[in-house]
């Protein structure tokens, strides 16, 4: 499916500050300030390549709010490079804005009902502007950053990718171009465990990794939303606490100094991240599944809006019999 073709529609929050940006018109006249959040049917659709996507917000199907005789259709352009992360609202809390690279004024501000519902925009928002490249390894997991104080001034803002826990740290990789833009390493880490508060379909959504004195801004948590948060968990705990690797010896088992990534393939670290991964066994099946995966990684990896996120059950670790007394994890 062509992503030009795409478009995604549906209901939200939207709150939106005038600023220097007055080339964002329809019309011919610019999209008037807001200084409340207004609830509208918002469509996002991708433009021409290389012209960013557009966004449509119609007051007409404006969920039973009456609008004033001046209000009228309007949208605006998102740029390519334009980032999408999390903020805070004092009436909202599930509000995400869409900012112009090195601005700290947004374009426009949305506010989900649930951070799953926020999240799947991001998610879908992103895929417009810059479509999945990388092919997914199967192992690693869909993460999106909560924003919140301590993310930001670490300069994780915005951060999304691939994360792949291994037992040499943590590395989350840009699902693009599929270069490493996050590097943790296990000393940095500490504490991990499932957030437990929040909209109830947020539940086993959210996982909570408190950092360490060593970690580049310094003791806090950070907030990662991935729809696969049990098994990710239990990755951080396995991985975390698992024997480490030394380079230039061989690992005896699949469970030593690998990525979790798949039994049919082997993967080479370095100190700086992933280098390459090579399949070893049953080199045709590989070559079949990895044609199979390329195929459908253009349309695979948007988010569906209308479905209910289906409950995902959370695995008790066979090997951990810590988790059964307590919800947090000691990964030193």
């Amino acid at each position: 499916m062509a992503e030009e073709n795409i478009e995604i529609c549906g209901f939200l929050d939207v709150k939106y500050l005038s600023g220097k940006y007055k080339v964002h018109k329809v019309r011919k006249r610019p999209l008037a300030p807001w200084k409340v959040w207004r609830r509208h049917w918002c469509s996002i659709k991708k433009l021409g390549p290389g012209l960013g996507v557009r966004v449509q917000l119609d007051y007409n199907i404006s969920s039973g709010v009456t609008m004033s005789p001046n209000d009228k259709d309007s949208s605006l352009i998102i740029p390519l490079d334009a980032i999408i992360c999390r903020t805070q609202s004092r009436s909202k809390q599930f509000a995400f804005g869409i900012f112009p690279t090195k601005e700290r004024k947004p374009l426009i501000y949305f506010a989900g009902t649930s951070e799953t519902e926020s999240q799947r925009w991001m998610a879908n928002i992103r895929q417009l502007l810059r479509p999945r490249r990388n092919r997914f390894i199967p192992g690693s997991y869909i993460m999106s950053m909560v924003d919140n104080v301590h993310s930001k001034s670490s300069g994780l803002t915005g951060l999304y990718g691939d994360l792949v826990a291994s037992t040499v740290g943590v590395f989350i990789k840009d699902a693009h171009s599929g270069e490493v833009i996050g590097n943790f390493e296990w000393r940095e880490l500490g504490q991990s465990h499932l957030s437990t508060t929040g909209h109830p379909d947020d539940v086993k959504c959210i996982c909570v990794i408190h950092t360490t004195k060593e970690f580049r801004g310094g003791v806090g948590e950070l907030h990662m939303f991935c729809l696969e948060a049990d098994k990710l968990l239990q990755d951080l705990v396995t991985q975390g606490r698992g024997p480490r690797t030394k380079f230039g010896r061989k690992p005896l088992s699949l469970s030593e100094g690998d990525l979790r990534i798949s039994r049919s393939q082997d993967v080479l670290i370095s100190q700086r991240g992933i280098v390459s991964i090579a399949s070893t066994r049953n080199p045709g099946q590989g070559e079949r599944n990895a044609f199979a995966m390329q195929r459908n990684v253009d349309t695979s990896f948007y988010v569906p809006m209308l479905p209910r996120l289906r409950d995902i059950n959370f695995h008790h670790l066979q090997t951990q019999a810590s988790l059964q007394e307590s919800d947090y994890v000691d990964m030193r």
